[in-house]
Order: structure tokens, then sequence, then C-alpha cells
């Protein structure tokens, strides 16, 4: 059995521990470490504090942050205190080093460097920007086309959100009294499940995406730091990659997210969303209207061209009917004449004489002619019945 002179209490341990830590750490000092885990009741923030090397737990402790100290940093920082203190984030806080022989060691949270929180979180933004760059996932949801009436809209924001509200009523209030469908898809937007849940929706749209035209991620105002959530990685990849135009208002006027940087369409507010999508409606029907137009001055343009082409045709109808009745013309006088010099008086006139037989046949030639035949001769004063003898004529013709 060890002595007991050897043996050490509890409380002995603790108390020298107590001592050594009083000792070796009299001062507040500054510490960087990342929020592993953030429990809030009205008196006290507990958070478990962590470093990490290589995605593995390299050292944990304890924080305490009183009430006194919260308001004293919330007040001096604004908005960007509650922005920094969530799960996840890495810090820079002042604390002083407690050891108490019933709790153990803990660290007391005094104040905290904004400004080291917002240069981490640049440097983030800037490796991703690298990393989505690289990968050509900026410019890769901006080759969707986006429909001509954007009317089916899928949401991706929080319930709770203004900016839902702000964004529902300048779409449905719309002054062409455009009619819109939509959905809202519930995610948080903003604090640790911010991103997991955004993804998740965004899975959850596609699988029916034939359902809508494009997707719209809006958020109200709130902190500059809340802005970082959108530069997460994964989320901007899933955002790049997603089969339908991803149009964002996120809600801040000057900073751009990466989340902005990927959209197919990136607008400063929900407000923004919304006159957008109703001016690509109205976009849309002043183009059909213009089409309308055009179709019909080509309609009436291709009729008074027809209408042309016939009146061009029927004077050309007109004049070649002329033309012919005056040809016709011409040819029907010169056959009168013709016919004229052809008639029997005008022959008779000159001394010819017509000569036929009983049958009413012409005789044209002697060969027609029979000796003692009786025959018809016509001249111009008459006709009478003769006989001739071939013989009396043959002699008269040798003498």
């Amino acid at each position: 059995m060890v002595p007991e002179s050897q043996q050490l209490g509890l409380f002995d341990l603790m108390q020298h521990l107590r001592r050594l830590v009083s000792l070796n750490l009299p001062q507040p000092l500054w510490l960087r470490a990342e929020i592993a885990q953030l429990k809030k009741n009205r008196s006290i923030y507990y958070l478990n504090l962590i470093e990490q090397e290589e995605q593995r737990p390299k050292a944990k402790a304890k924080a305490l942050l009183y009430a006194s100290s919260r308001h004293r940093i919330s007040k001096k920082l604004g908005d960007t205190f509650w922005s920094i203190m969530r799960e996840g984030q890495e810090v820079l806080i002042k604390v002083q080093a407690h050891f108490s022989e019933q709790y153990g060691f803990s660290l007391e949270i005094l104040d905290l460097d904004a400004s080291f929180s917002i240069g981490q979180l640049e440097l983030g933004r800037l490796n991703n920007l690298k990393r989505l760059e690289q990968e050509h996932l900026i410019e890769l949801n901006k080759g969707l086309e986006l429909p001509h009436l954007p009317q089916r809209i899928a949401i991706i924001s929080s319930k709770e959100a203004a900016g839902l509200q702000d964004f529902l009523e300048q779409l449905n209030a719309n002054s062409q009294r455009y009619a819109f469908r939509t959905e809202l898809f519930q995610a948080a937007m903003q604090g640790q499940q911010m991103q997991k849940e955004i993804r998740e929706q965004i899975r959850e749209i596609e699988e029916q995406e034939d359902r809508f035209d494009c997707v719209v991620l809006i958020r109200g105002g709130g902190a500059k730091l809340d802005l970082y959530g959108f530069n997460d990685y994964e989320l901007c990849r899933d955002l790049a990659q997603c089969s339908l135009p991803v149009l964002t208002g996120i809600g801040h006027d000057i900073d751009e997210s990466l989340a902005d940087l990927v959209a197919h369409t990136a607008l400063k507010t929900p407000t923004a969303v919304a006159d957008f999508l109703v001016h690509q409606l109205f976009l849309a029907e002043q183009q059909l209207a213009l089409l309308q137009q055009e179709l019909r001055t080509s309609v009436q343009g291709h009729i008074r061209r027809e209408e042309l082409r016939l009146e061009q045709l029927h004077s050309r109808l007109r004049l070649s009917s002329q033309e012919r009745l005056r040809l016709a013309q011409k040819q029907l006088e010169h056959f009168d004449k013709q016919l004229e010099l052809l008639s029997p008086d005008k022959a008779w006139k000159r001394g010819f004489a017509q000569l036929s037989n009983e049958e009413g046949q012409i005789i044209h030639s002697w060969t027609d002619l029979q000796d003692g035949q009786r025959l018809r001769l016509a001249l111009k004063d008459g006709s009478k019945w003769i006989r001739i003898n071939i013989e009396a004529i043959e002699d008269e013709t040798e003498g």
C-alpha cells in the first residue's frame, strides 16, 4: 500500500493546478480558435473551442461569455458580433484563464477582434473563388436560357424572412397584372445549417425541375458578415450546377457574394428580383406585340403585292386582247381584199368565163371535155347552155 504521506487528495491536486494557472497565466491573453459548439442562455454563453490540424482536433477547451462582457462587446461591434458568434467560425478572442477545484479549467471571454474573423472569412472567400474559377463554374449557370415567360418560380428562403414577403408582394402586386405561380422551399438563411439546408432544397427542386422555370434564392438584409455564408464552396458549386437558372436577391447593395457570382442573374434585393421577373414578362409581351405587328404588316404587304400583280396581269390581258382583235381585224381586211379580187364579177370584167358540165362541175382542162357534150357557159352578163364540137375547135386551132 502506498504510504499516506505520498497520497494526494483530489481537492489538493485541483488547488495546486489552480495556483499553477493563476501563477503562469495571470493576465488576459489573445487566443485563436474555432467555435465548435455554442449554447446560449440569458446570462451566459457556453462555448466549446477547438483547434484542428488536417481536419482532426488538436486541442479543445471550454469558454464562457458572461452577460456583462457580451453586452459590452455587442454594443461595440453591433450586428457584426452576432455574425461572428456562431458555430464553425474562427475567432480571435481575449480570454482570462481560470481553474476551479469543482469545475476544472475554463476560459472567460473578455473581448473579440472582429477584424481577424473578417480577414479569415475574406481569405476563405478568395480561396473558394479561385477554386470555382479553376473548375469553370462561374459561367456555368449563366449558360442556361431563362424562359421568355418565367412564371413558375421555386423560391429558396426562410418563411420568416422579411425579404420573402417583400418579394411576394412586389411580384403579385405588379401593375401589369401578370400571374405567377410560386412555391417555397424552406431553408435557413443564416447560421450553421444554412448551407446544408439550401443545398438540400436545390436537390429537391431539381427532382421536379419540369414544374419550374427558375430558382430564386432570396433573404432579407442582416449583418454584412452573414453574407459570407453564401461564399461556401459546396453551396456555390451546387448553385452553379443547378439544372434551372438561379436568380439571387441576397439583400446587400454593395458586397457581392460568390453565390451571386455563380448565379444566372444576381440582383441586390428580393424586390429587385421581383421587378426583374415582371420586366421579363413585359418584354415578352412587347416582343409578341411587335411580332404581331410585323406579321400584320407582312400579310398586308403580301396582299398588296398580289393585288398589284393581278392588276398588272389584268392590264396585260386587256392589252393582249386588244392586240389580238387588232390583228384579227387586219386579217379580215386582208381576206376581204383577197375575196374581192377573187370574186367572179372581177374575173368576168377582166374577160374570164366559167364553163361547167351538167353536174355543176367546173371544167378545168381539155381532158374534161367530150365531143357533143352539153356545157353551161357563164359570162359577165349571163349564162347559156352550149354544145361543143371538138373537131371544129381542133380545126380552128390548127387553122
